[in-house]
């Protein structure tokens, strides 16, 4: 009726104007209506009438279970069965869920992909814990368990792209990659069938930290070239000096806890003042001219608990330096203050910790 009078109301205001809908568009409409009412609740009643076992995550946890299952009860779909009808295939997927669960929540497992440069698109993610391998998509969420027998994980690509997440607001390079990214692509391989589980792009800085996660080896493959970036080269070089400093040595029993920057490594490094000493060795001339540059930024007494690891005073560094505009030839010869009391300090202030006459790497 609402139609019929909207309908004649517009043919009379304006008669050259056909009516705005027809038999077909109303019935068009409620067919559309009540499919989609339809096919919800026959989604629901196919997922398992809110148990979701026919999810395509649950089926992908039911195969990890099958797969976990001595070979003379996963070859038989019969057993498999009965022991479903029995609830302890419920049981096993409550705690599989429940391992995946507690695995996830801690901090050190390996994350990539949250819609940036390192996804195809908004809202991919992957995940490594100590025993799982986590993949999402729009519509897919997959689960691989690690394996140390019959997997391996191959760089099959690598390219550079723009990084516009590492430019300032004046548009200079900041950051590790200085405004470039390599980004790698990473597949997941069974080695008995040679089927690819899954594949995922990252950049390749995040592969040293994907490798210290994996239980199976990770391998270039053939023709592929990794450059390292400017912040890896500047850690090593930094690393070169640092190993030419004076270590410190601590007491016997000296507990050393995590780096406070990734909190993986464990600290091996402090801050004890050597440089002056370097300065007032070299010619007079020499030191005179140090002096008047480095007068504002003059390296200080640090008394900070040892808080960090070499990489991460590395990184941090190359980070201030970048921060300050330098040219990355003058880095290894700059000054930063410490991340926790803000004294200044240069590379050669920076000594490797010694307990008990090894020294921590």
């Amino acid at each position: 009726m609402f139609m019929q009078f909207l309908s004649k109301n517009v043919a009379v205001s304006a008669p050259n104007i056909s009516f705005p809908f027809t038999i077909w568009d109303v019935i068009l409409w409620i067919g559309i209506g009540g499919l989609s009412i339809i096919g919800s609740h026959t989604y629901l009643v196919w997922y398992g009438s809110g148990t979701w076992y026919g999810h395509p995550t649950i089926l992908s946890l039911k195969q990890t279970i099958m797969e976990s299952l001595p070979d003379s009860q996963s070859s038989s779909s019969t057993t498999a069965s009965s022991s479903l009808s029995n609830g302890a295939f419920g049981v096993a997927l409550k705690a599989l869920i429940s391992s995946i669960n507690s695995e996830y929540q801690r901090s050190d497992k390996f994350v990539a992909g949250q819609g940036s440069l390192s996804t195809n698109w908004s809202g991919r993610r992957f995940v490594i814990t100590d025993s799982w391998i986590l993949t999402s998509r729009f519509t897919e969420f997959k689960i691989v368990k690690q394996s140390s027998e019959n997997m391996l994980a191959v760089v099959v690509s690598a390219f550079s792209v723009l990084d516009p997440s590492s430019l300032t607001q004046d548009g200079q390079p900041d950051g590790e990659s200085l405004g470039v990214q390599t980004i790698v692509t990473v597949r997941f391989i069974r080695t008995d069938t040679g089927v690819c589980l899954l594949s995922f792009g990252f950049p390749a800085s995040n592969l040293d930290e994907l490798r210290s996660k994996l239980r199976f080896p990770l391998i270039q493959a053939q023709g592929v070239q990794l450059e390292p970036t400017i912040i890896q080269r500047f850690i090593e070089a930094f690393a070169q000096v640092v190993d030419e400093n004076q270590p410190v040595n601590l007491p016997s029993g000296y507990e050393l806890g995590q780096c406070i920057g990734c909190m993986v490594q464990q600290v091996n490094v402090t801050l004890n003042r050597q440089c002056e000493s370097s300065l007032t060795s070299s010619s007079s001339s020499l030191a005179n001219n140090s002096n008047q540059s480095l007068n504002n930024n003059q390296c200080g007494i640090c008394y900070c608990r040892p808080l960090w690891c070499l990489e991460c005073l590395a990184r941090w560094f190359a980070s201030r330096q970048s921060n300050m505009h330098r040219p990355t030839t003058q880095w290894l010869s700059g000054r930063v203050p410490c991340p926790t009391c803000r004294t200044y300090f240069c590379a050669r202030d920076v000594s490797r910790l010694i307990i008990s006459h090894q020294q921590l790497d």
